[in-house]
């Protein structure tokens, strides 16, 4: 075989979600398309559209928040046990006078030596 395949250049339409051909004339006519106009223009409506709810549903989320961390406010001076100093003083924590966990069962192994594949005894890393 004599040819040689050669890829051509491609353009991704974001709108569309369709390849096209990557000759400026052929990328041109894509955006001329009324199919084209009329899914950027329903793009760019949601976009406002998604803005517009975001904007009014910032403040009732602001709000929100405000009361749950009033709520975690009023539960943390309730506790009884709270340290003062923002601490817990909680009777059970492990001050230190309690000894230390067991080791896991089945004891420690020693790590082994990486070795190379095809790498003879001598050489270890």
């Amino acid at each position: 075989m004599t040819e040689w395949w050669v890829s051509q250049k491609k353009n991704f339409c974001e709108y569309c979600k369709v390849w096209t051909g990557g000759h400026l004339w052929q990328v041109r006519k894509h955006e001329e398309g009324r199919m084209h106009q009329e899914k950027k223009e329903l793009y760019l409506k949601n976009c406002r559209q998604r803005e517009k709810d975001r904007q009014r549903e910032e403040p009732d989320l602001k709000r929100q928040l405000a009361e749950i961390e009033k709520a975690a406010k009023a539960a943390m001076d309730a506790a009884p046990y709270a340290d003062r100093n923002g601490g817990d003083a909680d009777p059970g924590d492990g001050d230190g006078d309690a000894p230390p966990p067991p080791p896991p069962p089945g004891g420690s192994r020693p790590m082994k030596a990486f070795r190379p594949p095809g790498a003879g005894p001598g050489t270890l890393r």
